[in-house]
This record gives structure tokens, C-alpha cells and sequence, in this order.
């Protein structure tokens, strides 16, 4: 398979730019496929598509690729409720089960804002690192 310029990288597959490969996380945030830059990742609130519109690459090729968006969307959720359960203890001067109800809602709530975004991240971190090829 040849790439933009005719010359084929290692395995057939066309070579990345380093800037690309840096960014690829980036553009997994922002559900923007991380091999066209163009097509979007986005497919209803929580899911994101098989594959791309624009350049047909498969986002999630293998079974069990979700677990590593999953990973990293409990990682941040419970940071920022561990952060968030640190600021309640030592700074609200509201009643203790009125902040575990806010911590509560609002840790659940980012996490399910956040789970595709970090889907994203998880396929732009496969793109960074060669497990997405380019058809």
C-alpha cells in the first residue's frame, strides 16, 4: 500500500509524520478521526462509529478495544472525585450529606459526559501508536 508520496512505511503501511502521530490523542478528544483529520468519531451521545466516513479506517478493530476508553474515563471520573471529595471535606461549609450527593452527581454525571470522549482519546493513543492502520 502506498501512502501520499508513493513510498510504503513498515508493514505496507503509508508513513506518519511525527506531528500527526503527537496530535493523534488530540484529535481522539475532539472525535475527529485521527487518520484523515476530517471525518468525526461521534455517533449518538455515548457511542462512536465502526468505522470512519471520510477514510473508512476502523476505529475499535479488535474486541475488547472499548475497555481501554473505559479505563481511562474511571481513571479522570475518580480523580476528579477524589479531588472534588478533598474540597468538600476541607473548604464547603455545607452539610456533609449535601456534598456526597454533589459529589455524587457530579462524578457520575462527567462520566457519562466524558465516555466517548474518552473512547476517542483511547483510539487516538491506537492510532499513536500503530495498532489503526490506514486501509
Amino acid at each position: 500500500m502506498a501512502g501520499l508520496n508513493g513510498a510504503a512505511g513498515p508493514g505496507g503501511r503509508p508513513p506518519r509524520h511525527q506531528g500527526q502521530t503527537l496530535l493523534a490523542p488530540l484529535y481522539g478528544l475532539l472525535l475527529i478521526c485521527p487518520v484523515c483529520h476530517r471525518g468525526r468519531m461521534g455517533q449518538g451521545f455515548f457511542g462512536i462509529r465502526h468505522h470512519c466516513p471520510v477514510c473508512g479506517v476502523v476505529f475499535e478493530r479488535d474486541p475488547g478495544e472499548v475497555t481501554g476508553g473505559m479505563a481511562i474515563n474511571m481513571v479522570l471520573s475518580s480523580v476528579l472525585g477524589v479531588i472534588l471529595a478533598i474540597y468538600g471535606a476541607l473548604f464547603s461549609h455545607l452539610d456533609i450529606l449535601v456534598v456526597v450527593a454533589l459529589l455524587v452527581a457530579i462524578t457520575l454525571a462527567f462520566g457519562l459526559v466524558f465516555h466517548r470522549h474518552a473512547r476517542g482519546l483511547w483510539v487516538g493513543f491506537l492510532y499513536a501508536t500503530g495498532a489503526i492502520a490506514e486501509r
